[in-house]
């Protein structure tokens, strides 16, 4: 991973000072662009065919226009920044010990693909990177968005068309050993290779193992009871590989985690905000902790 953010803390007043300065400069910046692509496509418009000095000064409003705007995005993303580098950090803190926390990385597409979970997709994105331990496992999170990406039609009815694969949180966590199985679990209607005698868990997993003696070992009844309400309460789908030293767990709730706050309560007061970050969190802790029942694993 690259360089991550290390600050001394500084209180909520001189947070939501640097966000509101940040975010006036956006404001401002994203307000007076229109004028200048406005008046470059007016200009551009009487000069028609033939280069002229209205030409000249078309081109230069719209290089203006370009460069407000980019300066726009560039306060709005330094806004999100300072957010994100001291509420969320602080807010995680509390939940993770030894945490470190880089908005611009993420767990690595290479070892995604390695998990076999999801297939048919070509475009990847990932940030949020999280990692530390959580009771004395190492853990690491991000917020990963998968897609698949196709030309359709031909000529000028070619168009591409997007479909989204995966969208949400993604989690690692070293187990105590190493398995002597490969146990993948896909919310899917596709039949997996084995079933359990948890007719709920069977309709709503699909089960891949190479071991399907040791899967028992790691599904264990209270664990597959436990995973089957607790996405119907987080209105997610949730994706688990088990293999060699490591669990993936992929939560596919469709948003992304840790963003600047909607809600107005919440970014003017940073308390409300960390705990709405701890109440996303909450899901993914509880899993580890049904997990962490388990002596098989751990």
């Amino acid at each position: 991973m690259s360089e991550t953010i290390e600050k001394t803390r500084i209180s909520d007043e001189d947070i939501l000072k640097k966000i509101d300065g940040h975010s006036k400069k956006a404001k401002n910046y994203f307000l007076a662009s229109p004028i200048f692509i406005i008046g470059g496509i007016i200009s551009l418009n009487i000069t028609g065919k033939e280069f002229s000095i209205y030409s000249l000064v078309g081109i230069a409003l719209i290089l203006v226009f370009l460069f407000l705007f980019a300066k726009g995005i560039t306060s709005a993303s330094k806004a999100t920044e300072v957010f994100k580098s001291n509420v969320v950090k602080y807010a995680l803190e509390d939940i993770i010990d030894n945490c470190v926390y880089n908005s611009k990385e993420s767990i690595t597409e290479k070892r995604i693909k390695e998990t076999g979970l999801f297939s048919g997709w070509n475009n990847f994105h990932g940030n949020d990177y999280i990692s530390g331990t959580y009771k004395g496992h190492k853990i690491e999170i991000s917020d990963i968005f998968l897609e698949q990406e196709v030309e359709r039609g031909s000529g000028d009815n070619k168009k591409t068309v997007k479909t989204t694969i995966f969208k949400g949180q993604w989690m690692t966590c070293k187990l105590a050993k190493n398995l002597p199985a490969v146990i993948r679990l896909s919310e899917s209607s596709k039949k997996g290779n084995i079933e359990t005698e948890n007719i709920a868990f069977n309709n709503k997993y699909s089960i891949y193992t190479d071991n399907p003696h040791y899967m028992f070992y790691v599904l264990t009844p209270h664990f597959m009871e436990y995973i089957v309400s607790a996405d119907e309460v987080a209105e997610a789908r949730t994706f688990f590989c088990f293999e060699k030293d490591t669990v993936h767990i992929a939560i596919y709730n469709g948003h992304d985690a840790f963003e600047m706050p909607a809600r107005k309560d919440c970014k003017e007061n940073f308390s409300l905000a960390r705990e709405q970050i701890k109440i996303e969190m909450k899901y993914i802790t509880e899993i580890l902790d049904e997990l962490l029942r388990n002596d098989s694993l751990f």
